[in-house]
């Protein structure tokens, strides 16, 4: 299961827009000067990692739940065992898995409501204490 962004188009329509502007200016950098400069590409390596990251959050979403296993999707991601779970606190706009090594934080405010809704869904059919 995958749970969604809230405002999926927006977020990734600036992630695009910013790695599409940062291309241009360092297009305009590069060819403004008469010589060559490494520093001009700053701009170009900027626009790359725009880009890849819209593309990389298109493809993936928030979080995904599979095979007992919850992880984000981020570039450096580290996956939990729902098996795991010792407790589960729900403040304001975060849920905080708690495990006895560690802990992972979900962030709800940027989670899609219907996504939310199967997130909670799942969660509740573990058997672990809610604070």
């Amino acid at each position: 299961m995958t749970i969604e962004f809230k405002n999926k188009r927006e977020r990734q329509a600036i992630w695009l827009l910013f790695g599409i502007v940062w291309f241009i200016m360092g297009l305009f950098k590069i060819f403004e000067t008469e010589q060559f400069e490494w520093t001009n590409t700053w701009f170009l390596i900027l626009a790359i990692i725009f880009l890849f990251a819209f593309f990389y959050r298109k493809r993936k979403q928030y979080l995904t739940l599979e095979n007992g296993v919850i992880s984000k999707n981020a570039l450096f991601h580290k996956p939990l065992k729902m098996s795991e779970i010792k407790r589960i606190d729900k403040k304001s706009e975060k849920y905080i898995l708690k495990t006895d090594l560690r802990k992972f934080t979900i962030d709800t405010k940027v989670i899609a409501e219907k996504s939310l809704s199967e997130l909670n869904t799942e969660l509740k059919k573990l058997n672990v204490e809610w604070n």
